[in-house]
């Protein structure tokens, strides 16, 4: 059953691009349409002491993404993703789909309004692998941003975004909330061309008597579009119900010394603010200390790459071994 399910599911997203393909050319007149996507296939294998090793190859990722720009100020933008989930179920869903209304009273302001990864984190990754702070604070919501960029300072934005509280990081299922729009994210970037980029941002979110409150930073540089730094560093500064005060830093460089060929290393921490050694919970990353991971990209053509990554997660627990794992990863972009 699980496999029809699973069969009827790719089969409904061959026929959502063909049909997506062939009704672009006819709208094509009437506004600018783009059509792209991924597919990630990996082959990976993991190992802890006292375990066997185990591995596998599974269809990653399948996302399929829609941009419309109906003219200079109003565009539309969606992504279709199909991935293995939590429990190795694959599931379908609508990852983003959301608006965008720029100077249409004249003004440095846009407005974007639907579902996305919120302005609370920037997690930069040349690796198959989420960075730790994306694993343990990103926000993908319904929300609206209002965006005001200065003509003043160029490269500056800042932004206010207020989001659902049903699908927030803290939302408790089992009660109603008080305020579905009492969660924001306040935030701030500086870009300077491709040269580097600062942001900072802070989030709100209503809680049980008090609200959880959290605050981020991260920077991002480029030299010669040869060597990419990347950090990033959030923390919790109040949780409400005596949560723990969770923080999550990581520390990332690239380095090409060929055209089609990258180098990846990148060291993360994760402090569970919880007394005494835990045991390792991948969903909560309770019991994680810290992460290291190496890499290589290779670009194998235009649309192709083929990416590799080795890491090795230390645990909090003197009885459980760090995890090694690493993954193989063709990855093709349309």
């Amino acid at each position: 059953m699980k496999r029809d399910n699973m069969l009827r599911t790719v089969f409904g997203c061959v026929l959502l691009v063909f049909a997506l393909i062939m009704a672009a050319p006819l709208q094509a007149a009437e506004k600018q349409l783009e059509i792209g996507g991924t597919i990630d296939v990996d082959l990976f294998g993991s190992k802890a002491k006292n375990t066997d090793n185990q591995s596998d190859l599974k269809l990653d990722l399948f996302e399929l993404s829609i941009d419309s720009k109906l003219d200079e100020r109003v565009s539309a933008h969606a992504v279709v993703k199909y991935e293995e989930g939590d429990q190795q179920d694959y599931t379908l869903a609508v990852d983003e789909a959301y608006m965008t209304l720029s100077k249409l009273v004249d003004q440095p302001l846009t407005i974007m309004a639907g579902k996305w990864a919120l302005p609370f984190g920037v997690f930069n990754s040349h690796l198959t692998s989420y960075p730790l702070p994306q694993d343990a604070f990103e926000i993908n919501a319904p929300a609206v941003s209002f965006i005001f960029s200065p003509e003043e300072v160029e490269g500056m934005d800042i932004s206010i975004t207020g989001y659902s509280s049903k699908e927030a990081r803290f939302a408790d299922p089992a009660a109603a909330p008080e305020n579905d729009f009492g969660n924001y994210i306040l935030n701030a970037s500086y870009a300077q061309g491709e040269l580097f980029n600062l942001s900072v941002y802070f989030d709100s979110e209503q809680g049980v008597g008090e609200r959880n409150d959290s605050m981020g930073a991260s920077l991002s540089a480029t030299y010669m579009d040869t060597v990419t730094l990347d950090a990033e560093y959030i923390t919790a500064l109040k949780r409400d119900q005596d949560r723990p005060k969770n923080l999550a830093y990581s520390v990332a460089a690239a380095f090409k010394p060929l055209p089609l060929l990258e180098l990846v290393g990148r060291f993360e921490g994760y402090d569970d603010d919880v007394d005494g050694s835990q045991s390792y919970d991948p969903d909560t990353l309770e019991g994680l200390e810290y992460r290291v991971s190496v890499g290589l990209n290779y670009e194998l053509h235009e649309h192709a790459t083929l990416m590799t990554e080795y890491r090795i997660m230390e645990v909090e627990k003197e009885e459980e071994s760090n995890i090694k794992d690493w993954t193989v990863r063709l990855r093709i972009e349309f």
